[in-house]
């Protein structure tokens, strides 16, 4: 029964996963829209503080997107179009107006990159590692 639960689990895990660049563009900007209203739900120092393991969290689910995005992107390269990337300017702008209106608060910008660090810091080692990989396989070829 553990082991039917567990399967029943996986593949529901595995089916949601985005697996095209649409969908991957999608779901970062459904990731980044959250990101925005918790940043916009921010007033004061005290709820900054308080805010943090969410914020650590949304960066973390960014930080994973672009990594998942990144091994797909490896796999599937001759079926990903080369297309120039698009952003939501809008959206794109918001962010980075409330990251500035944080940094504002006392010890907003502190606390911010706090929050950020260990997402940044797996996205660092990611790419690290990704890139040798990429590198022993073109030789491998």
């Amino acid at each position: 029964m553990k082991q039917i639960f567990l399967f029943t689990c996986l593949f529901f895990l595995v089916s949601c996963c985005p697996t095209s660049q649409k969908d991957f563009r999608q779901e970062g900007e459904t990731l980044s829209k959250k990101l925005l209203r918790d940043l916009q739900a921010i007033q004061t120092r005290e709820q900054l503080v308080k805010a943090l393991p969410i914020l650590r969290g949304r960066f973390n689910d960014l930080v994973n997107l672009i990594m998942q995005a990144q091994e797909a992107q490896g796999k599937y390269v001759e079926e990903w179009e080369e297309e120039a990337l698009t952003f939501n300017e809008e959206l794109n702008f918001a962010l980075f107006s409330e990251l500035k209106r944080l940094y504002g608060l006392e010890g907003g910008r502190e606390l911010v990159e706090k929050a950020e660090r260990e997402a940044l810091q797996r996205l660092s080692s990611f790419q690290t590692n990704f890139t040798k990989k990429r590198e022993r396989e073109s030789l491998l070829k």
